[in-house]
């Protein structure tokens, strides 16, 4: 598929917007069980797609020709030990499996690096998840020890995950 003359366009949402919006919100509960099916979700139950406690809550949906193809969201936490940091945790990215291993994840990612480019972007990812390792490494994400981690993330690192950071420019 030939992926570079299409035109993409990115939407942004706060999860209160989305919440609002009945029409967005199910596009985006068909798009997340169609794309991820071994997950179980409830569109009055954000927590497993969203999370709990963050500052706020960013949902990313990139569309090609008006069709949702992936989505994203980011948590937004204070980190309680740098009390005027905020910790970007990348809790999903899922793109339609038609557009997967054709670049459409990495330029995804890439909008999403760039509209938080003064933070570290923070992800956990599965130890068995070799396809998602291998995505993140190649998109310069690199695997941290407990001992790097914020502690605001240090409750949800559980074995057997992997945290991976994207840090910021300089």
């Amino acid at each position: 598929m030939n992926t570079s003359l299409k035109s993409y366009k990115l939407q942004v949402y706060n999860q209160d917007e989305l919440l609002d919006d009945e029409e967005k919100l199910d596009e985006v509960m068909e798009f997340v069980n169609r794309v991820i099916p071994d997950e179980t979700f409830d569109r009055n139950d954000f927590t497993k797609l969203y999370g709990n406690y963050a500052l706020y809550k960013n949902i990313y949906m990139y569309y090609q020709n008006d069709q949702l193809i992936a989505l994203s969201s980011c948590n937004f936490y204070n980190d309680s030990s740098k009390e005027d940091e905020v910790v970007v945790y990348l809790m999903v990215i899922a793109v339609d499996p038609t557009y997967q291993n054709s670049g459409i994840g990495s330029r995804f990612l890439k909008h999403i690096l760039d509209m938080n480019n003064q933070s570290h972007i923070w992800i956990k990812i599965h130890k068995t998840n070799m396809q998602s390792q291998h995505f993140f490494k190649k998109n310069h994400f690199e695997q941290v020890p407990k001992k790097e981690i914020p502690k605001v993330l240090n409750p949800s690192y559980r074995k057997p995950y992997n945290i991976y950071v994207h840090r910021a420019s300089s």
